[in-house]
């Protein structure tokens, strides 16, 4: 870091404090002094050569990123991939003697919202769907992305039809068919259609399966997705977050590329996401927002059909509110940096 560039970088530092999640690329120990509470990645653990879907920051900082070798454009769009902003520092330009600080918007703007079980998952399917996109319109209204877990071999046409109108909806396959047909009708015979007396437990979907059995079935579910929405879909919700290696392989093979799942992807075969929050809405009232938040669309109308209305709509809100905070907290480090 040059003599001229560290001023600027204490200042910028100042500009954090809405910024929880910050990332240090293979910093120097000038940087790690002026950003002591960020996360460092060395090259070991990510030299942006690939896409980390899995890593999420509101600041990534990267004194090389641009120039590196072998592919600079890749690199710097690895990078934006995986945050709200990049900031490029110490001998960008070289136009001259004067030293360059970059800020550079990345892809994110929103915490990841995971929703699984639409149209469910275990429980019958209501008669009437509008109680649940209702739910999804909440999203809809305020401009918020969701990743939407959607079982695919239990859609008709009036869900697909409303799947298609849904602008801020990311699709991700949940399952095939979530073993639906058995659990939904055992439900029904016990007289637990909530699962409220925990009928059905966890389950692995491909449980004993052949890899080339559960890619043929992944690939199904994935054409019909694909098909009906017009829009590739690219990541997986593996049902009761249970994804075993012959899975995590036919994913693979399939593009997938990320696993949003509570429980280690094994393998290596691509990468896993954890939810920093996994329930209810109303379990996160008074509590800070986290990154990635996971939620179920049947869960969710378990809190409205029993009187909490409140509670998604709070959360949502909250949300809009840091968002534009943050998006406060970059244009003020654009002006220290002098971006037109």
């Amino acid at each position: 870091m040059t003599k001229e560039v560290a001023p600027r970088l204490a200042r910028i530092a100042a500009h954090l404090a809405n910024f929880q999640r910050v990332a240090l690329l293979s910093p120097s120990d000038e940087e790690r002094a002026t950003f002591p509470k960020a996360t460092v990645i060395g090259r070991r653990d990510w030299n942006l050569d690939t896409p980390r879907p899995d890593l999420r920051f509101d600041m990534i900082i990267a004194g090389q990123a641009r120039h590196e070798a072998p592919d600079p454009v890749r690199r710097m769009s690895n990078a934006l991939e995986s945050c709200r902003v990049l900031l490029l520092a110490d001998g960008i330009s070289r136009r001259s003697d004067e030293p360059e600080v970059a800020l550079i918007r990345g892809a994110l703007t929103h915490p990841l919202i995971r929703i699984d079980d639409y149209p469910s998952g275990v429980r019958p399917i209501l008669p009437d769907m509008a109680p649940l996109d209702e739910i999804l319109q909440q999203f809809e209204e305020r401009g918020i992305p969701y990743h939407l877990g959607i079982v695919p071999a239990i859609l008709n046409d009036d869900m697909i039809r409303t799947l298609q109108n849904l602008h801020w909806m990311i699709p991700a396959q949940h399952g095939v068919d979530h073993c639906y047909p058995r659990y939904s009708a055992l439900l029904i015979r016990v007289r637990d259609p909530y699962n409220e007396r925990g009928t059905i437990g966890g389950f692995n979907e491909f449980s004993w399966q052949r890899v080339e059995t559960i890619e043929r079935k992944l690939e199904q579910g994935k054409t019909l997705l694909e098909a009906k929405l017009g829009r590739s879909v690219e990541e997986y919700i593996p049902p009761c977050n249970r994804c075993n290696r012959a899975t995590a392989r036919a994913l693979r093979a399939l593009g997938f590329r990320l696993c949003l799942s509570e429980k280690r992807v094994p393998g290596g075969f691509l990468p896993g996401l954890r939810s920093d929050f996994y329930g209810r809405s109303a379990e996160l009232e008074n509590r800070p927002i986290p990154e990635v938040i996971g939620l179920h669309l049947t869960w969710e109308w378990d809190l409205r059909r029993n009187g909490n209305t409140l509670a998604l709509p709070k959360l949502l809100d909250r949300i809009v509110a840091e968002t534009k905070a943050k998006e406060a907290a970059i244009d003020a480090l654009a002006r220290e940096c002098a971006i037109d």
